[in-house]
């Protein structure tokens, strides 16, 4: 076994823990392309949502990994959209990701009728304007 596909598991299994139930991270990573994309996908709300830690994340997964987790992670005194525009600023794979949550999120209120929609159009928008 390769040490990606060990990483893939552990993601798996932390995002099992995701307190919504609901499989949010599951949905993210299967829409992404590269085994990297879908470890993140699956970690993106662990730190946020406290259900795993930087410390648990460290032990699993490689630095770069654990930092694209910590970067997609807002933090609680930051307001949403200085967090969306700061994972814009760092691009890579923590934007792809966010553009794939963003949207799920998008069509999940949509489809709820959630008032949350506007939020996340927004998000869209800054998150895949052209620099």
């Amino acid at each position: 076994m390769e040490i990606r596909d060990f990483q893939l598991i552990m993601a798996g299994m932390i995002a099992a823990r995701h307190p919504a139930g609901d499989g949010h991270p599951f949905v993210v990573a299967l829409a992404t392309r590269q085994k990297e994309d879908v470890i993140v996908a699956l970690l993106h709300d662990s730190l946020e949502d406290g259900y795993s830690d930087v410390e648990e994340l460290k032990s699993y997964f490689d630095s770069d990994i654990v930092d694209d987790v910590i970067t997609l992670s807002k933090q609680p005194e930051e307001k949403y959209f200085d967090y969306v525009k700061h994972v814009k600023r760092m691009g890579g794979r923590p934007l792809r990701v966010k553009i794939l949550d963003a949207k799920i999120n998008y069509n999940r209120c949509k489809m709820r009728g959630d008032s949350l929609i506007r939020r996340y159009e927004k998000a869209l928008k800054i998150l895949e304007e052209q620099v």
